[in-house]
């Protein structure tokens, strides 16, 4: 068996691979510092190689590796880096001392190192709109050569905008473009961290420092008073850094992981049971894995270089003919092409996936499956096929057979006898022609979602030849017909039994209902005694707290002019001072709605007493926002309120009552969001031809299963125990807008929201709100 070594089993237990990427650059900038202060123009010469060195390779790596990565984002920096070297090795060979190019004095090689630098900025700037999109890499490679040639052309011709004058020192152009390259160097950043989604946490940190070092390189150069000087070293091994990061996001991307992942799926290679073969264009094997030496009975180095078709496909067909061979020509795919080898009596799937280089197609990876086992197993399925039949005809259950447009295309004796139809006339037929109600969008809507071997059941009514209707358990699935799909149905009568299970269902719910309103009356008795004794307390604390505020006010007044503004209970307090007697006025207000839910549970399942009076619908649902602000902002960001301003009339009821409702309806709704985008909406309104007022509270949370929706307002029930819910909400809030002589009508989909909806029987004269 082969053994595979990993990098980190190489490598010293106490020297990490990251370690020694780390030492390259060190190391580099030592050498370069001794460089600067023994010889400056030598270091400026090894600064600049060592990056150019750094970004060629960059390059390179990026460009060769881009069939198996193909991260367009590095590639796009790979080209561009090409050039960013190019530019700085004229920026190198065009200092004075080198004595290469034609020119005078410093101010070419300036130009030069800000050309490179605002090449560099903006193709940063750029690059992370490629992380989602593809591009024509030779266009790009090529139309950056052409920005290279003509920034050269530029500043060999002197067209270029001056960056140092002799006798003079460095120009304003010069000063200025040092800035606007750090503000497009920042923006990169800005625009690289906008898209940090789309690359991986490591590459982005890596960039992110990379344009770090670059701005701080770039004010380095802006800032040295000597060129010779401490700040101008600094700007050089700070870009040699930047280099290297980019260098090392490259690498980690295009090398380290794509060999580590290959490392670790070598041996899986060797173990998957199906048999991989690679293939060049000219259907020459490169190489097998053990499972396809197993079928060829040959070693792996006698197969090298042969032709695949004698080795692995059937004898009795040439290599023209193989529509296997055909396809790896064209160099395109395939997939489950099932063939027979008629000499050995198997079978084979084979598929084939094509491996594409940048420019052109390199090969195919070759897949073939041993199928003989299922084939035999069709061939059986088709003999039970026929003794199905068989069974059919003599089951007692109506069988029908019929296709995706409802037609008949055959049934048993047991069908024809329940129609009352013969057999000819059934085959005549549609479903439409004894299916009660019949309709087509459902027919089509359980075709599309049927699946083999997962039948589908339903009732429905059937009608028979003399126009009666019988109600039946129809089991539905697909079966395999030589030229189509169609649909098996098998019909049971269960009218009778139908009847017997409704009976015991009322039943059954009757006991049920009355216990729970009994385990209700119990529950009420210990709630009302347990919280009533601490609410009174609330209640009667909380005006005894809001005299004592009127009082001490004065107090703090005085202080407050004496001493200045202070804190109080973490707010200044000017604000302190107004906040406050609002949170002991909401005390109160808690406290008395405590008490009239309690109240509400003791009369819940008897006559309401409540005390009822004209109200206006708007300000119950404002008042009862106002008090869940906090919990609302909590759930969404997206929270809405639409009120009806236009000829709605008043209500009759407690307002404290139903501000509980609309409380409950509201913060049920928030629960159900999935995350604080997804929004809530509250409305109002009148219905004119009904005479009924109108509040509608929408959400766009999880929505309510169709099983759920019968039983959210039973008491008890609930979907939130995880959340602390007891399932009293919506069956209290279902009772009050009973007892208001109103409805709590509930509308979900799964997955889309919920909205519920309560109407209230609206009194005469419309309110003016002019």
């Amino acid at each position: 068996m082969r053994t595979y070594i990993s990098q980190y089993e190489i490598l010293p237990a106490n020297l990490s691979v990251a370690g020694i990427n780390w030492l390259i650059p060190v190391l580099l900038s030592c050498v370069l510092v001794a460089a600067g202060f023994y010889h400056f123009p030598l270091f400026h010469v090894l600064a600049e190689l060592f990056a150019i060195v750094i970004a060629v390779i960059m390059a390179v790596v990026s460009w060769q590796m881009y069939p198996f990565t193909r991260n367009n984002y590095l590639m796009y920096l790979g080209c561009g880096f090409f050039w960013i070297a190019a530019l700085d090795v004229v920026h190198a060979l065009t200092l004075n001392s080198m004595d290469i190019f034609p020119v005078k004095g410093g101010n070419p090689t300036i130009q030069f190192w800000i050309s490179a630098s605002y090449f560099e900025a903006f193709l940063l700037l750029s690059a992370p709109y490629f992380l989602d999109r593809r591009f024509n890499i030779k266009g790009v490679f090529w139309t950056l050569g052409a920005l290279f040639l003509l920034l050269f052309g530029l500043i060999m011709l002197g067209l270029f905008p001056a960056c140092y004058i002799n006798g003079v020192g460095v120009t304003w152009f010069k000063v200025a473009s040092e800035y606007v390259i750090v503000m497009v160097l920042i923006f990169a950043a800005y625009n690289l961290w906008k898209r940090r989604a789309l690359l991986e946490k490591k590459i982005m940190e890596l960039m992110l420092c990379s344009i770090g070092l670059s701005v701080l390189s770039e004010l380095s150069f802006t800032i040295y008073s000597d060129a010779h000087g401490f700040f101008s070293i600094t700007g050089h091994i700070l870009k040699l850094f930047s280099f290297w990061l980019i260098f090392e996001a490259v690498i980690s991307t295009t090398l380290r992981k794509p060999f580590l992942a290959l490392a670790r799926g070598v041996s899986a290679y060797d173990a998957v049971s199906d048999a991989i073969v690679m293939v060049d264009k000219g259907c020459l094997i490169r190489r097998v894995n053990k499972s396809a030496i197993e079928i060829a009975g040959m070693s792996e180095e006698n197969m090298m270089g042969m032709h695949l078709h004698p080795v692995f496909h059937p004898q009795n067909i040439s290599v023209a003919e193989c529509p296997v061979c055909i396809q790896i020509i064209r160099g395109e795919g395939l997939e489950a092409m099932e063939l027979e080898f008629p000499e050995y009596g198997t079978w084979f799937d084979f598929t084939l996936s094509p491996i594409a280089g940048v420019f052109e197609h390199m090969g195919t990876a070759h897949v073939m499956r041993n199928i003989t086992d299922r084939k035999m197993a069709e061939q059986e399925l088709h003999k039970s096929q026929r003794r199905f039949k068989t069974l059919v005809e003599q089951a007692c259950d109506a069988f029908y057979l019929y296709d995706s447009n409802g037609w008949i295309k055959d049934v048993n004796n047991a069908a024809c006898d329940s129609l009352g139809y013969a057999r000819d006339e059934c085959l005549r037929m549609n479903l439409k022609d004894f299916v009660v109600d019949f309709d087509y969008e459902v027919v089509a809507s359980i075709w599309k979602n049927l699946k083999p071997g997962e039948p589908v059941i339903y009732e429905g009514f059937l009608r028979r030849k003399n126009g009666s209707a019988f109600l039946v358990e129809v089991t539905i699935g697909t079966v395999d017909s030589d030229d189509q799909q169609l649909i098996l149905g098998l019909a049971r009568d269960v009218s009778m039994k139908k009847e017997a299970e409704e009976q015991a269902i009322i039943h059954r719910q009757q006991l049920v209902m009355a216990d729970k309103m009994t385990s209700l009356g119990t529950l009420v008795a210990g709630v009302a005694h347990e919280v009533n004794n601490p609410n009174n307390l609330i209640m009667c604390s909380s005006p005894v707290l809001g005299r004592a505020w009127k009082d001490i006010v004065p107090i703090l007044d005085e202080y407050c002019e004496q001493n200045g503004s202070f804190a109080l209970s973490g707010m200044p307090y000017e604000k302190a001072r107004e906040r406050v007697p609002e949170i002991i006025a909401s005390i109160g207000e808690g406290a008395l709605r405590i008490d009239s839910i309690v109240k509400k549970l003791r009369v819940f399942s008897g006559p309401s007493m409540a005390f009822k009076r004209e109200l206006d619908i708007n300000i119950i649902v404002k008042s009862a926002v106002n008090l869940i602000a906090s919990s609302v902002a909590y759930h969404t960001n997206s929270f809405s309120v639409k009120l009806c301003n236009d000829g709605i009339p008043k209500i009759m009821g407690n307002n404290l009552e139903l501000e509980q409702v609309v409380i409950n309806l509201v913060i049920n709704a928030c629960q159900a969001l999935s995350d604080k985008e997804k929004g809530v909406a509250v409305f109002t309104g009148y219905d004119e031809d009904i005479e009924r007022v109108w509040i509608k509270i929408k959400d766009d949370g999880a929505g309510i299963s169709k099983d759920d929706m019968d039983k959210i307002t039973d008491p008890f029930f609930t979907t939130k125990q995880e959340m602390g819910g007891t399932g009293l909400g919506l069956a209290v809030s279902w009772g009050i807008i009973k007892d208001h002589n109103g409805t709590l009508a509930f509308s979900s989909e799964v997955g889309q929201g919920t909205t519920a909806v309560v109407n209230l029987p609206a009194l005469n004269g419309v309110l003016n709100y002019e």
